[in-house]
């Protein structure tokens, strides 16, 4: 907003320290129990998009997967539903697929840390959340929104993310040869400084309160 509001200061995406993973963190027995039944020698995809709106995301996915049994060779996939797309459970499992339902923001951390790549809507805090740690991500804004294409845009120069528009004709198609082209992807490991997280509210602290 720096160039819009007179004298305002560009803080950078303010995320929570919960996001960082830790051994101390209490976690539900059936997140630990999903998160033991990965193959971390494989490509770990994790495909987010939550909300109803992300349904077509959801089926050209599965649409992807049924052309493609050999996926299974490469990719150890973990999908996000949201509360609103629970019909579709049923089939991600029948793919054996491991699905949450809904993650906390703790158990959210947990599964970017092992992911190597994600499927995401373009929203602010989950790109800078997964550029937090390392991650690839192919970017699928929600169509008809201007800030998502803008996000999207901005990461696929800076980092080298991967946008996909969900309105074009052969979406499946782009999908799928994204994937084929990422299927042996593994990110480079990366230390999360905490610092990374807080700097933002460091800034607002100092410029107003201190």
């Amino acid at each position: 907003f720096d160039h819009i509001f007179p004298h305002a200061i560009t803080v950078g995406q303010i995320l929570s320290e919960d996001i960082i993973p830790t051994q101390e963190d209490k976690l539900s027995e059936d997140f630990q129990d999903k998160i033991a039944q990965i193959d971390k020698t494989k490509t770990i995809l994790l495909l987010t998009g939550w909300s109803q709106g992300a349904k077509t995301l959801y089926t050209s996915f599965l649409h992807v997967l049924e052309k493609h049994s050999d996926f299974w060779n490469f990719f150890q996939i973990l999908v996000v539903l949201g509360k609103l797309n629970q019909d579709l459970q049923s089939s991600f499992e029948k793919q054996g697929i491991i699905v949450f339902d809904f993650l906390s923001q703790k158990e959210i951390g947990h599964c970017y840390h092992i992911a190597d790549l994600c499927i995401s809507r373009g929203g602010t805090t989950s790109l800078a959340e997964q550029k937090l740690f390392g991650i690839k991500t192919i970017i699928v804004p929600i169509p008809r929104t201007h800030d998502q294409m803008d996000n999207a845009k901005y990461y696929e120069k800076t980092f080298q993310d991967l946008v996909l528009d969900q309105d074009t004709n052969d979406f499946e198609q782009q999908l799928e040869q994204t994937l084929i082209q990422l299927k042996n992807y593994k990110k480079t490991p990366k230390e999360i400084n905490k610092n990374d997280i807080i700097k933002a509210k460091e800034t607002i602290l100092d410029t107003f309160f201190r």
